[in-house]
């Protein structure tokens, strides 16, 4: 396993609730800002469990 891969395991269900999120936005339940929110901390996310290990 790469360490990419081992920093995207924890990730997985936060890039499952996108889709939710967006369907949430389109229904106009939540701001798009949290839309746009997930991704950066997708990002964060992986990039601090890549320097761990």
């Amino acid at each position: 396993m790469t360490r990419l891969q081992a920093a995207l395991i924890p990730a997985l269900p936060t890039m499952v609730t996108l889709p939710l999120c967006a369907a949430l936005g389109v229904a106009g339940v939540l701001p798009w800002g949290v839309l746009f929110a997930v991704p950066v901390a997708l990002a964060l996310l992986a990039l601090v469990r890549a320097r761990r290990k």
